[in-house]
């Protein structure tokens, strides 16, 4: 609900130098930066900020994927595209299975493979409100030069493993690597300097069109 993602945006607010003296940010798989601030109540809250000038992605990139949650996530600056697809069993791409150590994480090959149907596509803008279901193979896309701040909550965890999708051949050309991924920190000044001054922006608007 986007009343719950403003509530958790308010809650930053009134804790943010403990917030920001305390989580640290990293790079995220799929080439944003990500943190989670709360965790309560079966829902997990997280900032995920796109900076206008770099991305780091896993190499190979490969950013179709599902969730393990139901993922609810307020675009508080900036914008993104979003990207929904239905899978079919087929030839063009292999089902990759993301495991977990900590912060860090693996793709396994499932041996599934799929062609896909691009559904949905979306642009969403500041202080739009959009959810992604849990088992849904989706994308998200920030062009570089755009800045993009959203606040997401992911509930209704289930035991499901996160699938990514690979295209056949770009596979079968690397599939003696490892995969892996090491989540590297970034600037925790840099990053709570700037988010803090847009969740600010953000919400004195709400509080303007509440008069």
């Amino acid at each position: 609900m986007r009343a719950r993602a403003i509530s958790a945006l308010n809650r930053i607010q009134e804790d943010f130098a403990s917030i920001s003296a305390g989580v640290e940010p990293l790079w995220h798989p799929l080439g944003f930066v990500s943190c989670i601030v709360f965790d309560d109540d079966g829902v997990v809250t997280r900032l995920h900020y796109w900076p206008s000038t770099e991305r780091r992605p896993k190499a190979p990139n490969w950013p179709i994927h599902t969730h393990l949650f139901k993922l609810s996530s307020l675009v508080v600056s900036g914008s993104l595209r979003d990207k929904q697809y239905h899978c079919f069993p087929g030839s063009d791409y292999t089902g990759l299975r993301v495991v977990y150590s900590d912060e860090d994480s693996v793709l396994i090959e499932t041996g599934s493979t799929y062609r896909i149907q691009n559904v949905r596509e979306t642009i969403i803008h500041k202080y739009g409100f959009y959810s992604i279901e849990e088992g849904l193979f989706h994308q998200s896309e920030v062009d570089i030069g755009r800045e993009t701040l959203t606040l997401a909550q992911c509930s209704n965890h289930s035991k499901n493993t996160p699938i990514v999708l690979a295209p056949l051949g770009e596979f079968h050309k690397n599939k003696e690597r490892k995969f892996e991924y090491i989540r590297r920190p970034f600037g925790k000044e840099r990053f709570w300097k700037r988010v803090g001054q847009l969740i600010d922006e953000f919400l004195d608007f709400e509080s303007s069109q509440a008069v």
